[in-house]
């Protein structure tokens, strides 16, 4: 939408489908415990603003999206053969199920140049739908070795927790 030297505003349209032959989402004998649905179908619109001055630099982002999901009906036990005959429920199935659902995210990041080498950074991100809500942030100081003038990133991005290498 709108493409500068140092701001960027972009508006993309996003659509998946996944589909998988069994639902394994169970956690019998024979099931994967993962989400497998039978047809997955979503569609999304996201909006992002970049935009960089010399001391400072920000990113916004925000989306929605709603996905639709079929789940078909499953084995209880899929490895019928595992188990002895007399297991109660051997031969039982889950129901299949529909759902239309939507969701939002909305993430920002902040950096402030403090020195030569010196950079204070502040990032928060916050999701929502039915059943997955986090909401995070981060602030940090970034320190760079070596010649630092140059300009801020445009679109900054916050260090990455050791935890999600």
């Amino acid at each position: 939408m709108l493409s500068r030297p140092n701001e960027k505003l972009s508006l993309g349209p996003s659509a998946s489908w996944t589909s998988y032959q069994k639902d394994l989402s169970g956690y019998t004998l024979g099931q994967g415990g993962y989400y497998s649905p039978g047809t997955n179908l979503s569609a999304g619109l996201s909006l992002t603003w970049l935009r960089r001055l010399p001391d400072w630099s920000w990113r916004l982002e925000t989306g929605v999206a709603g996905p639709w999901t079929r789940n078909r009906g499953s084995d209880r036990y899929p490895l019928k053969g595992l188990l002895p005959p007399d297991t109660p429920d051997l031969r039982s199935r889950s129901g299949g199920s529909t759902s239309l659902e939507a969701g939002w995210h909305l993430k920002a990041a902040l950096e402030r140049r403090l020195g030569d080498r010196l950079v204070l950074g502040l990032a928060a991100e916050a999701r929502k739908s039915p059943d997955y809500s986090p909401v995070e942030g981060t602030l940090y100081l970034r320190y760079t070795f070596g010649d630092s003038l140059l300009d801020l990133p445009m679109g900054p991005e916050a260090p990455v927790p050791f935890a999600e290498w």
